[in-house]
């Protein structure tokens, strides 16, 4: 990971294995915080953290698909993604849970095809109370964070 205070400064290097988590100060003068997050047995990814009390965590990102654009850290208003301007791109949030025992970090709201009811049922087929909820669609994809906190409090 490569990083410099200013365009004017020297880049630093720093290994992987060194840092914890990265905060940045948005332009509105806020913390936003992220963290490396492994994808494959040799790859990590930058996510912001949405929600990390407890074992399961919920983080996020902005992806871009196709076309160029310009990332910016920071956080946009409610939704706590990091800021991602695309030109002639379309992009979407990915908002991504992982618990104990997962490889890689675990998209249950599909950017096409799929459902996110059958696939957070699925996931946290262990909690049959919040399976029950998530069925019912009081919890959807929206509620994602409070789904996650009602599973740790599960696991408990």
């Amino acid at each position: 990971m490569k990083f410099r205070e200013n365009e004017n400064t020297k880049k630093k290097k720093f290994k992987e294995e060194k840092i914890n988590r990265i905060i940045f100060i948005t332009e509105e003068g806020k913390e936003a915080e992220f963290k490396l997050i492994p994808v494959s047995k040799r790859k990590k990814e930058l996510y912001q953290v949405i929600f990390e009390d407890g074992e399961t965590k919920l983080y996020g990102r902005l992806v871009s698909t196709g076309g160029g654009g310009m990332w910016m850290p920071g956080t946009s208003a409610g939704g706590g993604s990091p800021v991602f301007m695309s030109f002639g791109a379309s992009s979407y949030n990915e908002l991504v849970v992982f618990g104990p025992g997962d490889e890689k970090p675990v998209n249950l709201i599909p950017t096409g095809l799929g459902s996110f009811r059958k696939k957070a049922m699925e996931y946290f087929s262990d909690c049959p109370e919040l399976v029950k909820k998530i069925n019912e669609k009081i919890y959807k994809s929206e509620n994602l964070k409070q789904t996650v906190i009602e599973y740790n409090d599960c696991k408990k």
